[in-house]
């Protein structure tokens, strides 16, 4: 068959558009895949191997990420994303994973998606690992595990009064539903032991002064909370 000259020259002047394609381009596809609820500013290079800065909207307001470098493909990947000194890696069609990602908690459990209640989570989420995986046929179907902790918790649910630092281990099977093991607190002052299992939150909470006088009106206000005894609390409760 005889080659026609200008359809090879064509198609390489279309590669090198593609391999060109200004970074900014991401940003849009970005905040087109989140429902303008996230932005990337800033941008620099191409769509394959670029960089920006990361903000997610919150209540109306902007919230800064940090520094956003993204690469397509990568070494091991089909890609890789580095947030701060995080990472997420797409290792393949239907695999992500995530490791040391450090963001702010408003930025996550502020997000409307997760139906918790109104207030200004504070202190730092880390993804210390997360394993994803998708089946593309029907994306509802996702399982995962990991590692989250939270780290100088507080919110405005509870007096902004500081709390400590927490670990959850975390399963997620798309026939049994979200599981967990959550445990931290602040020294004696604050303790908390806790498990997820599905919808239902089932918690044994330990106070003491100063913790006690600030924290103990709320934790009676809460639904399905029982004391146990002087400073200690059962909490069983259901989750959006």
């Amino acid at each position: 068959m005889k080659r026609t000259p200008w359809l090879g020259a064509f198609a390489a002047l279309l590669i090198l558009l593609i391999l060109r394609l200004p970074a900014h381009l991401a940003g849009r596809l970005a905040e087109n895949a989140c429902a303008g609820q996230c932005r990337i500013a800033a941008t620099q290079g191409s769509i394959w191997r670029g960089s920006g800065r990361l903000f997610v909207a919150i209540d109306g307001n902007w919230i800064d990420l940090g520094d956003l470098r993204w690469r397509l493909p990568a070494d091991g990947a089909i890609g890789e994303l580095f947030l701060a000194n995080g990472v997420v890696r797409w290792t393949a069609p239907n695999r992500i994973e995530i490791a040391d990602l450090a963001v702010p908690a408003n930025a996550v459990l502020g997000q409307p998606a997760l139906a918790l209640p109104t207030a200004h989570w504070q202190g730092l989420l880390q993804i210390d690992s997360a394993r994803l995986r998708i089946d593309p046929a029907a994306l509802q179907r996702w399982q995962g595990d990991g590692q989250i902790r939270w780290l100088g918790a507080a919110s405005g649910l509870l007096a902004d009064f500081p709390l400590g630092d927490y670990r959850l281990d975390w399963q997620y099977l798309p026939d049994s539903g979200f599981t967990g093991q959550l445990a931290g607190g602040r020294g004696e002052i604050v303790r908390a032991d806790a498990r997820i299992d599905g919808h239902r939150l089932h918690a044994d909470i330990r106070l003491q002064a100063p913790a006690l006088g600030i924290l103990a009106p709320y934790l009676g206000m809460l639904p399905g909370t029982a004391q146990t005894a002087p400073g200690d609390y059962r909490v069983s409760a259901s989750l959006p």
